[in-house]
């Protein structure tokens, strides 16, 4: 590989597995130089803008530089890479995010899954992955979706599907919820049983109850590991296709 000179300034637990990877494959420095062809910045990133302006300084400005979420820099001219906006990126690591949630439900659950009532809002990514992760460990699986192909889709694999309007007169039948919904769905709760465990895996949030779970970042806090091989995966990727390019 071309690219042998990787910069990575910060590390968090999956960047640190990464790390371990992308040794056998590329020079990996925490030192910026002239020599460095790539930039391995976190994912998401919260590194901010002035201060990540300095890390980038003595980097050539035609590096490529990977992260997720990262800032828009107009006056630069290097390949931004945006882990958070690549498809492929996206799949994989929403089905990390699902089996880390399941973790979660289960080890927080006081009574087995085997029939346990279920409700997951939203059928994008990662509520798909965690309808289907659920059901395959007993759990009876109700998803809440605004989409009639989605709600179609659920039936089709013998998941109970309800729109919106319904989730006030279903909300008393459930143990756990899980929203998966990057706005505001579940306003009002009070019909949702006390013992109920309520998570929250959106960014922003859908439940809106003082008593819900938050449960963004899974895969960072849970599945460093399984994360930090995503990421490097998802380097050498860019890097094998930057220089398959030139």
């Amino acid at each position: 590989m071309s690219c042998e000179v990787l910069y990575l300034p910060e590390t968090t637990p999956p960047l640190r597995f990464a790390e371990q990877i992308l040794h056998r494959y590329i020079t990996v420095t925490h030192k910026s130089s002239p020599d460095v062809r790539a930039v391995l910045l976190p994912v998401p990133c919260r590194i901010p803008e002035d201060r990540l302006r300095e890390m980038l300084r003595n980097v050539p400005k035609d590096a490529t530089v990977i992260g997720g979420n990262l800032p828009c820099l107009p006056e630069s001219s290097f390949q931004i890479r945006d882990l958070l906006r690549d498809p492929e990126y996206l799949i994989r690591n929403a089905a990390i995010t699902a089996r880390c949630a399941v973790a979660l439900v289960l080890r927080s659950l006081p009574v087995i899954p085997d029939g346990c009532p279920m409700l997951i809002i939203g059928y994008g990514r990662i509520g798909s992955f965690l309808a289907r992760y659920l059901q395959d460990n007993g759990a009876a699986v109700t998803v809440c979706s605004g989409s009639l192909p989605s709600r179609a889709t659920c039936s089709s694999l013998h998941l109970r599907a309800v729109c919106r309007e319904e989730l006030p007169s279903v909300l008393s039948q459930f143990r756990v919820i899980l929203n998966t919904a990057p706005a505001p769905v579940l306003t009002d709760c009070s019909r949702v049983p006390t013992d109920c465990l309520m998570y929250e895996l959106a960014s922003v949030p859908g439940i809106l109850d003082p008593r819900v779970i938050p449960a963004g970042g899974l895969p960072g806090k849970m599945a460093p590991e399984s994360s930090g091989s995503l990421i490097a995966q998802s380097v050498l990727n860019i890097l094998s296709e930057k220089e398959r390019s030139v």
